[in-house]
């Protein structure tokens, strides 16, 4: 943390002025390294009102079991788990699951965000009013796919349904073949983001004054 300006050596329109910086390797056996950085500063233009704002990067490693757990190819299963969209009204065939770990999976990443205002009015004495917005992206979600969505996107999950290849009957209606296997193992999926805003107030009374 590096203080670049603070009450005691005041500039004009510079009251207070923060930096600090922050770095941390993480070093894992079974996986790869990482050093997430943290960056933050406060600039307060005078005693009345101050800004803030920060950015992190964060790193997640998956989990044991979502790498190394065994495959394992269950079935073959002839209840309904799903609707085959691009087999409308026809029934499905004996299909099988293959679920488990995978040893190809990429880390979690994640960039945070938070900028914020707070005001300290000298004209009232013990009012604190704040307001912050904040972002949180996290990327390559460790996930297993469900058989709907595998079905419904397959271009997001390429490969992840397996089909006989397409009859006569098929081919003149212009469908795929019927599902013979769902791949039900761990994948980097999804993207999380969450963002929003902050409120709050705040009046402190001496209480010898009541």
């Amino acid at each position: 943390t590096l203080p670049i300006v603070g009450p005691q050596n005041r500039r004009p329109m510079i009251y207070a002025l923060d930096l600090s910086a922050a770095i941390r390797y993480e070093q894992y056996d079974d996986f790869d390294s990482a050093a997430p950085p943290m960056i933050a500063a406060r600039y307060a233009p005078s005693e009345d009102i101050m800004l803030r704002g920060s950015w992190s990067s964060g790193f997640q490693p998956p989990l044991q079991n979502q790498l190394f757990n065994p495959q394992t190819l269950s079935g073959p299963w002839t209840y309904l788990l799903f609707t085959d969209t691009l087999r409308p009204g026809l029934p499905i065939q004996p299909y099988t699951s293959l679920s488990g770990g995978n040893p190809d999976l990429s880390p979690e990443t994640s960039d945070s965000y938070d900028l914020g205002l707070v005001l300290t009015p000298r004209a009232v004495p013990g009012l604190t009013l704040s307001a912050s917005y904040f972002r949180y992206d996290k990327r390559d979600l460790v996930r297993t796919v469900s058989r709907q969505d595998a079905i419904d996107f397959p271009d997001l999950f390429p490969g992840r349904v397996t089909r006989d290849p397409a009859s006569a009957a098929d081919i003149a209606a212009g469908r795929p073949g019927p599902i013979t296997q769902f791949d039900l193992s761990y994948t980097n999926i999804s993207r999380q983001l969450v963002d929003g805003w902050d409120f709050s107030g705040t009046y402190a009374m001496p209480t010898e004054n009541l």
